[in-house]
């Protein structure tokens, strides 16, 4: 064997043997990694469950507290206590009619009570409703009960002020029997005082908490939810026949079903951990919740190990697939290695065998390494030199394109906060400026230019923001043909008159879960796209329809997702793709148009746009025919589509404007002047602060209502998120609005807003801001007619 083929089986041997370690390395450790991600998923969704229910029976404590502090209860029961109960007919009545207003206020409560503190427990005032939502009703006098025994009344009269009793879950009883409509109720009661310090008087609530169970049980494929409580008695079960056996007198409990899962019920803490039951693996999440600071009750979340092990089994697979091509690019880089390092020692070993005396040496040119070196010195050292300049001319114009696409990149994150706040601060006092002038004023036409132009400089970020994918996504449910026909205008003006659109849109294909500004530019890209390659005209089609993307189809298409989706196609009868370039289109920067005719990013942001509204991606193309690309998107499960995206609806108008308090944080101190002074001028009260700390001292030292938190995201020191969870830790029902010019990761998630979360980008003037604020709040004033 010649050294040539010494040298490439080494080369070959050495980048195969790199190749199979490296991937079976990987291949071993995915089920390490990804099973306690998935457990951690779990866990944190049973934790979710747990603090639903939580918040649920804590808005019934709030509502008993505020009871407690009506001056016509107190009023009510010292007369009860004293005997002359039926003499304060009028304030019985208010009372029954403030029993009546919180029940229409909260449609899931059953019954409002005020009772005796006494032994005997009789009703003074109640007033109930025969189900969720049904109609208020005061109950007569003859038939108030005596509920003494109870113990939401025995164990609340021994209560210390702002002490609350919160019974445990059951069915609701009529005179001591189980309802025929098996409605589940938690009771919540606290004592009211008298003024000599002892308890004469309990109120009650009766909440339906069938509401909340039935959020328990919304689960996805392949997962099951169990509540129980601290007997481990089924409050919750897929087989709603074992729900509140304890009740029917057919008790099931947990430790007798599933005895493994009730071993783990122990500890305060949540826990997720893999199991096997009856010899099936699963995942199973525990998390235990402290109802209110009453009883306990366990969320229990079942995974099966099929669908546990999914996302490892899917790794895998990528992983051996990714593992056989680069064994193939190993075993091809290394026989191309190998040949260009012993091509040289062959050229000079021939000019050596061929050499006769009195010969020059005729050397063959070779490009690289050492021994090329050594070759080329014999015949042209400055072309050697040349060469190598050469190339490391292209290599640092290719650095200098990196370094500047990175470089964008940072400028987009670094500059569009203060830059938008910049821009907030030109615009406002400009526009405040230019409203005082007269029309005629000869500055306001200058005032005017400022704004535009000043808006045009808030368009470039935005544009910068795009390129360096840091936009918030507005995720909705949308209705795709709708888009198409919102869009087809636009698309109609840019592909110009001597292309063809044909446009075919089926009907009942569903609705899809994505941002409408981003399926819009989804669509022009593609559009513009195919006018590029029609130069001579052709035909642009556009379709939609319903599909479902099988196994089959998930199985050849990385991150495809089985089940119902909508397909949007986009066709033209161009030039056409050969699969080469098919296998490049969506690699940021890659064009087939000519320099300066594309930047590359079209196809890019489509697919990236596609991708993170969990969708999926199919090209055809023929050279000479034209291209189709398919778009996948899933269906959003049991909505409709809608036009809002606000995460959370107004403040209900229990108030007038200049009643409502809004504290403002804001740490660009000019900026922040000027937020506060289109606010005040608006109506509002408004508190001011520079950062989280000052925001938290001047809540506390505010002994009124504070109605809405409206502060931006990047703060000095804490940040606005942590500010608002520490401020509704204080103010529960605190509504806040987060401002920012930057997608910063602390309200978003690869650029899509955290749900639940209200969220104004900056710039913004602050007339625009105002009527977002009145919109939040529910003072929007309504249109006046002509």
């Amino acid at each position: 064997m010649n050294l040539a083929s010494r040298c490439a089986g080494a080369f070959v041997a050495i980048a195969v043997l790199s190749a199979v370690t490296t991937g079976f390395l990987s291949y071993s450790g995915v089920q390490r990694v990804v099973d306690p991600l998935e457990l951690d998923r779990l866990r944190s969704s049973t934790e979710r469950l747990g603090a639903g229910l939580d918040r649920y029976v804590l808005g019934v404590r709030a509502s008993v507290q505020a009871l407690l502090a009506d001056p016509t209860l107190r009023d009510v029961a010292d007369a009860a206590a004293s005997g002359a109960v039926g003499g304060s007919a009028p304030a019985l009545d208010r009372l029954a009619a403030r029993f009546a207003a919180e029940l229409e206020a909260h449609p899931q409560y059953l019954q409002a009570r005020l009772i005796a503190a006494d032994a005997d427990g009789l009703e003074i005032v109640r007033v109930d409703r025969e189900r969720s939502g049904a109609p208020v009703a005061r109950v007569g006098e003859a038939q108030l009960q005596r509920k003494g025994h109870r113990p939401y009344v025995s164990a609340a009269g021994s209560l210390a002020r702002g002490e609350f009793y919160v019974s445990p879950i059951d069915l609701n009883r009529e005179h001591g029997e189980i309802d025929e409509r098996n409605i589940p109720v938690l009771r919540v009661s606290g004592p009211v005082f008298g003024r000599g310090g002892a308890p004469i008087g309990i109120v009650v609530i009766n909440v339906d908490v069938g509401p909340a169970l039935d959020a328990l049980r919304e689960v996805e494929d392949g997962q099951r939810t169990f509540l129980v409580n601290g007997d481990g008695d089924y409050l919750v079960h897929p087989d709603r026949e074992f729900e509140f056996g304890f009740d029917r007198g057919r008790p099931l409990r947990l430790s007798e079903s599933m005895p493994e899962i009730a071993a783990m019920l122990h500890g305060t803490g949540s826990v997720a951990a893999p199991l096997e039951v009856a010899g099936e693996s699963m995942g199973i999440g525990l998390s235990p919740v402290r109802l209110a600071d009453g009883p306990v009750v366990w969320v229990v979340r079942v995974l099966d190990g099929q669908v546990l092990g999914r996302p490892a089994a899917s790794v895998r697979a990528s992983t051996a697939w990714a593992m056989s091509i680069a064994v193939a690019l190993a075993l091809l880089v290394g026989l191309w290695l190998a040949r260009s390092l012993t091509k040289p020692l062959q050229c000079l070993s021939t000019a050596v065998a061929d050499l006769e005396p009195g010969q020059v040496i005729e050397v063959p040119q070779v490009t690289s390494g050492e021994i090329g070196l050594l070759a080329r010195r014999f015949e042209d050292l400055s072309r050697n030199l040349a060469e190598s300049l050469e190339e490391h001319d292209r290599l640092q114009r290719q650095v200098a394109q990196s370094n500047k696409l990175a470089a964008i990149g940072r400028l987009a994150g670094g500059v569009a906060h203060d830059f938008n706040n910049l821009l907030t601060v030109v615009i406002g006092f400009s526009e405040d400026a230019r409203d005082q002038l007269p029309d005629a004023h000869p500055a306001r036409a200058s005032l005017e230019l400022v704004v535009q132009a000043a808006e045009s400089a808030a368009t470039l970020t935005h544009q910068l923001l795009a390129f360096s994918r840091k936009q918030v996504l507005r995720m909705e449910v949308l209705d795709i043909n709708a888009i198409v026909e919102r869009t087809l205008p636009m698309i109609e003006r840019l592909i110009g008159e001597d292309v063809r659109i044909i446009v075919a849109l089926h009907t009942d294909i569903g609705s899809v879960r994505a941002d409408a500004g981003q399926v819009e530019q989804v669509l022009i890209n593609l559009a513009a796209n195919a006018r590029d390659a029609m130069p001579r005209g052709g035909q642009l089609t556009i379709e939609t329809g319903a599909v479902v993307l099988d196994q089959d189809y998930a199985d050849n298409h990385v991150e495809a997702t089985v089940g119902p989706h909508v397909m949007l196609a986009v066709s033209d009868t161009g030039n056409g793709m050969e699969e080469a370039q098919i296998e490049r289109i969506f690699e940021p920067f890659y064009t087939t148009k000519g320099v300066g005719k594309g930047t590359g990013l079209g196809l890019a942001s489509v697919h990236g746009v596609i991708k993170q509204c969990g969708g999926n991606i199919w090209v055809y193309s023929e050279p000479g025919v034209g291209t189709t690309f398919k778009l996948y998107l899933p269906v959003a499960a049991d909505e409709g589509p809608s036009s809002a995206s606000e995460p959370k609806a107004a403040l209900p108008r229990s108030r007038r404007k200049g009643e409502r308090t809004i504290l403002v944080v804001e740490d660009f101190d000019t900026l922040r002047e000027l937020f506060v002074q289109g606010l005040r001028a608006v109506g509002y009260q408004v508190l001011e602060a520079r950062d989280a700390a000052s925001a938290l001292e001047v809540s506390r030292n505010h002994s009124g209502t504070i109605d809405m938190l409206l502060t931006d995201v990047v703060l000095t020191g804490d940040s606005g998120l942590v500010l608002s969870q520490e401020l509704q830790v204080e103010r529960p029902d605190l509504f806040v609005v987060f401002m920012s010019g930057y997608t910063d990761n602390v309200i978003v998630h690869h650029g899509v807003l955290k749900p639940g979360l209200n969220f104004v980008e900056k710039p913004i003037s602050p007339a625009k801001l105002a009527l977002r604020v009145q919109e939040f709040l529910g003072d929007a004033a309504p249109a006046q007619a002509d």
